[in-house]
Parts: structure tokens; sequence; C-alpha cells
């Protein structure tokens, strides 16, 4: 009964160990990405080449508008506004 009953905690104990590491690896490719992905971003500021293009008119027009002085953005953010 002793046996039995060690062999089963073992096998427990085993089964929770390979659980625990598989989430500590998981956990740290996680974190791997992370630091991979605020490298790329600081290396590469601004937005990404796909965005710029999508926002491109966007972009000219608000940038003509702050250049003609037809609006009133001061550099203040939208809540202060609402104020």
């Amino acid at each position: 009964m002793w046996r039995k009953d060690k062999e089963l905690f073992e096998t427990e104990e085993q089964r929770l160990q390979r659980k625990i590491k598989e989430i500590n690896s998981q956990n740290a490719d996680f974190l791997n990405r992370q630091v991979a992905d605020k490298k790329m971003r600081s290396s590469h500021p601004g937005m990404n080449k796909n965005e710029n293009q999508y926002n491109r008119s966007l972009l000219k027009m608000i940038n003509n508008k702050r250049k003609v002085g037809d609006t009133n953005y001061d550099g203040a953010s939208r809540a202060e506004d609402d104020q």
C-alpha cells in the first residue's frame, strides 16, 4: 500500500514538474519576444511602412492644416479640451 502511494505521489510530482517547466518556458519565450519587440521598436521609431502608406493622406492633411494655422491644435490632448 505504501509503495503504491509513493508511486502515485512520485508520478504526480513528475507531472507537476513537467507542467511547471512548460509554463516557465512559455513565459521565457513571451518575455524574449517582448524584449525583441521593444528593441525593434526603439531602433525603428515611428510608423512602419504599411501604416505610413495607409495614413499618408491623413498625415498630409494634418500637416497642411498646421502650416496654414487652420486648426486649434496646440499639442494638448483631447481630454483637456473636453473640460
